[in-house]
């Protein structure tokens, strides 16, 4: 709820809009035009994750790419690129000691995150147009 709440004012929208230039960008680069609509429910999933098990465990899930699946990771490489930071886990723990700039990474990454659902909207196409393509009989 407070997720939520926290979107709704005016400057944190403005923050959001934006961030889709970045994300419609990163998502061209790393996911390409034709994105199966199950990616939508990672990103979801994410979210989800973040305000349950907080900033630096759902990081680091979803940076560990030891049997993994690719779209988890993938995740992380699309919040680099739009956030601009390089090795996203790595330099989140290095601002656990200060609390005001981990709030503020936090903050970045749930904007990030509603941007990116929103540039993903375009590309993504239903279960129906990912499956196997329609044979000539």
């Amino acid at each position: 709820m407070v997720f939520v709440n926290s979107l709704k004012s005016p400057k944190v929208m403005q923050k959001i809009q934006k961030l889709i230039p970045n994300a419609v960008k990163a998502v061209k680069e790393v996911l390409g035009t034709n994105i199966d609509s199950n990616f939508k429910g990672y990103i979801s999933s994410f979210g989800g994750s973040l305000i349950q098990s907080g900033l630096l465990p759902t990081l680091a899930f979803y940076s560990a790419k030891g049997g993994a699946q690719k779209e988890r990771t993938q995740i992380i490489v699309l919040l680099e690129k739009m956030l601009e930071v390089e090795r996203l886990f790595e330099n989140t723990i290095a601002l656990a000691n200060d609390r005001t700039k981990l709030k503020k990474r936090e903050n970045d990454i749930k904007q990030a995150l509603v941007a990116l659902k929103l540039a993903m909207r375009p590309f993504i196409k239903s279960d129906q147009e990912v499956q196997k393509p329609k044979s000539n009989a």
